[in-house]
């Protein structure tokens, strides 16, 4: 990011300071974004070893975490 006469730029990924545009793009600054109104991350898709999937199923994996509201 540049701004300023003479050009100050920066590498703003890695910081240390989660800053507005970076919240929901920068794991390293920020932490995982999670959207308002959710408590956590989801899946949207889930493989499972052909082995396991008796014990293991992928639906218990994917879809919707819980909802706050």
């Amino acid at each position: 990011m540049c701004s300023d006469e003479p050009s100050m730029c920066y590498y703003y990924d890695g910081d240390g300071i989660c800053e507005d545009f970076e919240r929901e793009t920068s794991v390293k600054d920020c932490g995982l974004y999670t959207p308002n109104g959710f408590l956590d991350q989801w899946a949207t898709s889930v493989e499972v070893s052909h082995e396991e999937r008796l014990y293991c199923p992928a639906d218990v994996a994917a879809g919707y975490p819980a909802i706050t509201k």
